[in-house]
């Protein structure tokens, strides 16, 4: 049932996809009934405030939704006009070949995909234990003894550990901070403009200093250094392991920026005494997709642990006394400590990291030094004929990069461009020619280039110039002085020793996937976090490979496709928001407020208003912001809400007044995280415009927008969307995700510039804010293919049902329990809050306790405390159908009548099944303790004994895992999988089974 709208003077069409809406005409009739309205007309005059009713509904000009069948006629369209050559550029994006059980089990599996992040613990083990294997294989590979479950990609990994020394530095070592960074040698160029751009507005100092300089370096005035392996350039320099444990005795903190293939045959970094190792895992058997999404990572000591950004899974223990996973030490979280946490990152990249680990478990530690080898040898056979040719070869040190100097720049630029015509993309530097070799280069590939170059041997003519007929042979000549001792083990862990083929592979993946909840299996009602239906059809370009090989630096000829896919993507996107340009550099949410805020300083800075540093912040906005705004380098005010959650404006007249000409501007979620549709918006709007402020809106809850507001047409400055949310990209356990940023005419210059990037014309933007100039570029091709199936109808259809949606759980559940925000006409947004803080004062049960008894109810829990501590935020979404969100008020209503059981009963107050939820299988066939039955516990609603998932572990300790910090996988985790010797048995038991039937026969005769 979708229609049409009369909207004033004019008739809107609502879109009917019944492949996306599940919902008959009967269902809707049934939803308007209960939440009483007659029409989408009606709803949407009780939802939005009076002062946007008259800018409600502008017209969006999209094409027209299509079907599947044309939806993958076009990308396939798309992708003819890619051109996949022989990308030898590197600069930290390699071609890796991801296996084809990891491919189709994982990365295309939506049990992994749809997944969201693993904040209820109980039901994320599969993914929680993959992820502890990421960290365990990244601690391992770097020396170090902890790493993180991922950041988003090499370059900002970089940005995270540069950050987190400072703030050892200062907490931990307790030194006097000058904030100067030296970079020693060489660093990727868009490694260094990323650092740049983030260092300078926290007033960080960084110097270059080349690494024959090392001992000049002024120890007493730096707080760190920050190297690279291999460096910039390719090279290994033997002096690395001397810089930095001169400045380990120096009192100097060290960054390490390593590739962790080359990893396999040099040193780790650890062994140095090194502080900090960064990287990215791309090179584990994840696709270039022109720049990402790839997993970065961060490894330190044990000692800085508090201080580490992102996400942490640790060991712990379940109230049966069994092995658990959680994320640990979470009170470091943007949301918890919002200014004064560690980072803003939000969404990561847990599936690639899911990837890069069963790709390591899937080769095993010899398998892994075999494609390390075989890079080697790659680079080792060009080196060796570039250098018999004739041609000045760079160092003799190297991995996987061999450069050579023609001496003339236009004479390199010529061989640059013959090289492309010829379908190979090379890096050129001036007059230096670099050629980066990765698992997929082949000999042939090597053939085909040195044709090429043979012909720009100066002297003696070409003709004798033999191509070589095989790989050089594996020698450790041209690695350097502190490379591993062969026979040293790199991993410790048996799992990637004891875990071989595929048959096994398989059985471990699918058994971590059965140990996780997924939109597979329910819905996933979280508030702020949009968990909707992601159409597989959607993620079809994905596996194109003109599309997964582009490299992000390669030439524009090689990616025009998928420019101009972004293009459109990107005149849709300006259509839905009223804005006038995006950038989808930035690979998350958080990324995108901090990209915005940054373009917001640019502006100031121009028209010479740089004392404009201060920024204000609702109370009610997202939980992300403030750490966003001080990582910019904002003063924070926090401006109140009112008694129904909108914001105070008496109280930001009080701060305008205040703050004066020191504004810089305003961070506004909309509809708020408190779901309501505030009749706040333009006035505020208005008051920081008339103060010569700036405004950002954060995209986060655009899902209830659509169709319905353009945010730019209301005088909104700037905003990000989240494509992992509203636009149909798969969340994928915690990331990965997009958040590009769209801005008015009078920002677009200062959107971020790339060093490497193809121009775009804006020389004033900021410096970049990821390594690939689209962030996580193929991800994009999923949120293009979600607006094509839908069009502008599809899309009001969508916040038209997700807002029908909330209101019609609202309707229900407020009959159980208090709903803390509401509009004027007691109608909610998208998304909304139920009150759940009584109970813990009289039954000391508060909103978790209640989030795990919904597992029992196989039902993944909303948003927890979050805005309002004692809370729930509930987010059902468009692509829910009636049957589950009766399931979901079903099974409200009996946690309710389990409340009220629980207040009369005394006996049930400390020992009751929803404090002791969720109740694991085990625990149902041994001796059962409990004042309540067993029924009661694992099957309290009837349709459970046909649809149950059952949680793999019972509540976990939190605090228990805080005291007792593990953060690598126990080895008993898969011990399982990897015992290969026989039982120990006395005597042979199916001799003695045959002897007790016989015996048993001879005696029935």
């Amino acid at each position: 049932m979708g229609g049409m709208i009369q909207w004033g003077s004019r008739r809107v069409r609502v879109g009917a996809d019944p492949t996306y809406f599940p919902y008959s005409e009967e269902d809707l009739n049934v939803m308007f009934r209960a939440v009483g309205v007659a029409s989408w007309e009606d709803l949407l005059q009780k939802v939005l405030p009076e002062s946007l009713r008259s800018v409600a509904l502008p017209p969006v000009d999209l094409p027209d939704p299509i079907s599947e069948v044309d939806l993958v006629r076009e990308l396939e369209e798309y992708a003819r006009k890619n051109f996949v050559g022989v990308p030898w550029l590197g600069m930290g994006f390699f071609r890796s070949w991801m296996p084809s059980v990891i491919r189709k089990m994982v990365w295309e599996n939506p049990n992994w995909y749809t997944q969201y992040t693993p904040y209820q613990a109980e039901i994320s083990q599969g993914r929680l234990e993959a992820l502890l294997l990421f960290q365990t294989l990244v601690a391992d590979l770097t020396g170090m003894e902890i790493a993180n479950a991922s950041l988003l990609d090499g370059a900002t990994a970089l940005v995270e550990g540069v950050l987190m020394l400072l703030r050892v530095r200062k907490r931990v070592v307790r030194r006097p901070v000058h904030n100067r960074i030296a970079i020693v040698g060489d660093l990727y160029p868009h490694y260094w403009n990323v650092l740049r751009g983030r260092a300078d507005p926290v007033g960080i100092q960084l110097m270059r200093v080349p690494v024959e300089y090392w001992r000049s370096l002024p120890w007493d005035q730096i707080d760190g250094i920050v190297v690279q392996v291999p460096d910039g350039s390719g090279g290994l320099p033997a002096e690395f392991p001397e810089v930095v444990r001169t400045a380990s005795e120096q009192g100097v903190l060290s960054v390490v920026v390593a590739d962790p293939l080359a990893l396999l045959l040099v040193e780790a970094p650890g062994k140095w005494g090194a502080d900090f190792v960064v990287g990215t895992l791309q090179r584990f058997g994840l696709p270039l997709g022109a720049g990402g999404p790839h997993p970065g990572f961060l490894a330190t000591r044990q000692a800085y642990v508090r201080q580490l950004p992102g996400r942490l899974i640790g060991v712990s223990r379940d109230r049966l006394g069994r092995i658990a996973y959680r994320m640990a030490l979470q009170t470091r979280e943007q949301h918890i400590r919002r200014e004064r946490a560690t980072s803003n990152i939000c969404t990561a990249q847990s599936l690639p990291a899911i990837v890069s680990a069963l790709f390591a478990v899937y080769h095993g530690e010899e398998g892994l030094k075999a494609i390390a080898r075989h890079v080697h040898q790659c680079a080792l056979t060009l080196y060796r004929t570039l250098k018999q040719w004739g041609f000045r070869v760079g160092s003799d040190v190297f991995f996987d990069t061999v450069w050579i100097d023609v001496e003339d720049r236009e004479h390199a630029y010529v061989i640059e461009q013959e090289a492309r015509m010829s379908g190979h993309w090379i890096r050129r530097e001036d007059s230096r020619l670099f050629f980066s070799c990765d698992e997929r280069t082949s000999l042939e590939e090597i053939q085909e280039l040195l044709r090429v170059l043979r012909s720009f041997v100066s002297t003696g003519g070409s003709e004798h110039l033999r191509l070589p007929t095989a790989l050089e042979p594996y020698s450790e000549e041209h690695l350097p002085v502190w490379r591993r001792d062969p026979s040293t083990r790199v991993l410790n862990h048996p799992v990637f020793h004891g875990l071989r083929g595929e048959l096994r592979t398989m059985r471990y993946i699918r058994y971590l996937e059965k140990r996780d909840l997924s939109m597979t299996e329910t819905m996933i009602p979280l508030g702020s976090c949009t968990m909707k239906l992601n159409r597989t059809v959607t993620l079809y370009g994905l596996g194109l490979r003109s599309f997964e090989d582009i490299h992000p630096f390669g030439p524009p000829e090689s990616m025009e496709g998928f420019l101009r896919l972004m293009k459109d993507l990107e005149d849709m996107l300006c259509a839905i928001t009223g804005m006038d340009a995006f950038t989808f550099m930035p690979a998350s949410g958080a990324m995108g407020e901090l990209t915005a805020l940054l373009v917001f300083r640019a502006y100031f800075v121009s028209r010479g208003e740089s004392h404009r540093r201060v920024l204000i912040i609702p109370s009610s906005a997202h939980g992300t912001n403030p750490a966003s705004a001080v990582q910019a380098g904002y003063e924070l005010r926090v401006v109140r809400t009112r008694g129904d959650g909108a914001i105070d404006l008496n109280h930001l007249d009080q701060i305008l007044q205040e703050v004066g000409d020191r504004l810089a501007g305003i961070m506004i979620t909309y509809p708020s995280t408190h779901g309501v549709f505030e009749d706040t918006l333009l006035p505020v709007i208005e008051k920081i415009h008339a103060h010569g402020g700036l405004v950002y809106l954060d995209g986060a809850n655009m899902n209830a927008m659509l169709g319905i507001i353009q945010p730019g047409k209301l005088g909104v400055d700037a905003c990000h969307l989240n494509l992992h949310k509203t636009f149909g990209i798969p969340h994928g356990g915690g990331g990965p995700g997009v958040g590009p940023v769209g801005v008015r005419a009078h920002l677009k210059k200062f959107l971020p510039a790339h060093p490497l990037g193809i121009s775009d014309g804006n020389p004033a933007g900021i410096p970049a804010v990821q390594g690939s100039p689209w962030g996580n570029g193929i991800l994009s091709l999923i949120s293009w293919a979600y607006i094509r199936l839908l069009g502008a109808s599809g899309l009001l259809r969508v916040a038209l049902q997700a807002i029908l949606n909330a209101n019609y759980l609202r309707v229900h559940l407020e009959k159980a329990f208090p709903v803390v925000y509401t509009g004027d006409q007691g109608f909610v947004a998208h998304e909304f809050l139920l009150d759940f803080r009584q109970y813990k004062t009289r039954l000391n049960i508060d909103s978790m306790d209640i989030a795990k008894r919904l597992i029992d109810f196989s039902i993944h829990a909303p948003t927890v405390s979050f805005p309002v501590p004692g809370t729930m935020m509930i987010e059902p979404t468009e692509t829910e159908p009636l049957s589950e969100l009766n399931r979901f008020i079903q099974a409200m209503y009996t946690i309710r009548q389990e409340l009220d059981t629980i207040s009369q009963t005394p006996n049930l107050l400390k020992d009751n099944p929803i404090k002791m939820a969720p109740h694991p299988v085990e625990e149902l066939v041994g001796d059962w303790h409990h004042p309540y039955t067993r029924e009661q516990a694992v099957y309290p609603a009837d349709y459970l004994r046909q649809r149950k998932f059952w949680s793999p572990v019972a509540r976990i300790d939190d605090a228990w895992g805080d005291r007792n910090l593990n953060c690598r996988l126990p080895e008993e985790a898969i011990q399982s999988f990897l015992t290969s010797e026989p039982p120990v048995q006395e005597e042979n038991p199916v001799r003695a089974q045959r002897e007790t039937w016989s015996g048993a026969r001879v005696h029935a005769s």
